[in-house]
């Protein structure tokens, strides 16, 4: 059976809810129209109206995205996925919440936190919120699966973004593909420098 899309969920909530489109748009102080195209499939509804859409129907987040269940939650990010990482991210602690030790709704977490906290269109403290939260993320998928190259390199790329070069760099001689450690390192640190940055690394090593 083909999954609903967002909109045809609005009407069937609104419907159960006995509430006309008018009414809807009262309760979400939008115009009549915008519900007729949310429902139609014209538009979507702005990632900022679906908790109010939620809260006023009594109906999940994740239902309005597409289910509650394990493979219904996966379609319900790859919905989401199109219209930002803000909406992937929502799906994504959705999934979590049902099952929070399934490793890809982790690194799908993790990754729409980075990719938020890398973009030019929030604050700076909300940039440096979500990349906190997905260096967390990410330090807990590289302690759970250390021999996985990926979050070897997520955390890396994280710390990188942070201002942290020599963690990221600790991490990147870490990387076991040859090719992959190659690109990390000459995107942090290239020529002479890297030679000085091995050098100090040998002392350091001797000292201790």
């Amino acid at each position: 059976m083909q999954e609903k899309t967002i909109g045809e969920k609005i009407r069937e909530y609104r419907q159960k809810k006995g509430l006309t489109q008018d009414a809807l748009a009262a309760e979400l102080h939008v115009s009549s129209q915008a519900i007729s195209k949310w429902e139609n499939g014209q538009t979507m509804p702005d990632i900022a109206q679906l908790l109010p859409i939620s809260r006023v129907l009594e109906v999940g987040v994740n239902e309005l995205l597409g289910g509650d269940r394990r493979a219904e939650l996966d379609r319900a990010w790859q919905n989401a996925l199109p219209f930002g990482d803000e909406l992937a991210l929502i799906a994504a602690d959705a999934a979590l919440k049902e099952f929070p030790d399934d490793e890809e709704f982790l690194y799908r977490r993790a990754q729409s936190e980075y990719d938020l906290g890398i973009s030019d269109d929030k604050t700076k403290a909300r940039l440096a919120s979500y990349l906190g939260q997905s260096q967390e993320h990410f330090a807990e998928l590289h302690q759970r699966f250390p021999d996985n190259d990926k979050y070897t390199v997520c955390l890396a790329e994280v710390y990188f973004a942070r201002g942290s070069r020599d963690k990221a760099l600790d991490l990147a001689y870490s990387v076991k593909s040859s090719s992959r450690q190659k690109s990390l390192i000459a995107k942090y640190i290239g020529g002479e420098e890297e030679i000085r940055y091995k050098q100090t690394k040998l002392e350091g090593q001797v000292k201790n």
